[in-house]
């Protein structure tokens, strides 16, 4: 569900970083498989939901963080942009500070300009006895994407 709070349709460009999140705050993965498979997906799936890479020598109107959570941990994770009356869709839609359990991905979604956070998402990945199941990322991830509030309403 939209919220006043954020205008979406401001945004049209993005950019993907990983999430620069201090181990000693949450352990991360950093497989280089599981790494790029999400940027993949991100890079496909994100077109839908109205954001597009910017133009060349342009600068992107969204900066997208990702991260994995290796544990449970006591702390949130920790970002450096600031969490201020724009990010209220994550507070409202039940994203708030909390403990992630373990294998939880977690997008951050900032307005790059005001490098304030207007969005969070998160959905637990699926295992298996070798760790992450690849074959349900993509479904993981489009369980993710959907709760974006930018992808138009039905």
């Amino acid at each position: 569900m939209r919220t006043p709070a954020v205008n979406y349709d401001q945004y049209q460009t993005y950019q993907i970083k990983q999430g620069n999140v201090e181990s000693s705050e949450n352990p991360i993965f950093r497989y280089t498989q599981l790494t790029s498979r999400i940027t993949r997906y991100l890079t496909f799936h994100l077109p839908s939901a109205g954001l597009d890479p910017p133009a060349v020598g342009q600068a992107p109107d969204l900066t997208i963080y990702y991260y994995v959570t290796g544990s449970e941990t006591g702390r949130t994770p920790v970002q450096s942009y600031k969490i201020g009356w724009r990010a209220a869709p994550f507070i409202e839609s039940g994203e708030n500070f909390r403990l992630y359990r373990p294998n939880t991905l977690v997008l951050d979604v900032v307005d790059r300009a005001l490098d304030e956070l207007v969005w969070r998402g998160s959905v637990v990945l699926k295992t298996g006895e070798n760790g992450i199941d690849y074959r349900a990322l993509s479904s993981d991830l489009g369980r993710l994407l959907r709760s974006y509030p930018a992808l138009p309403e039905k």
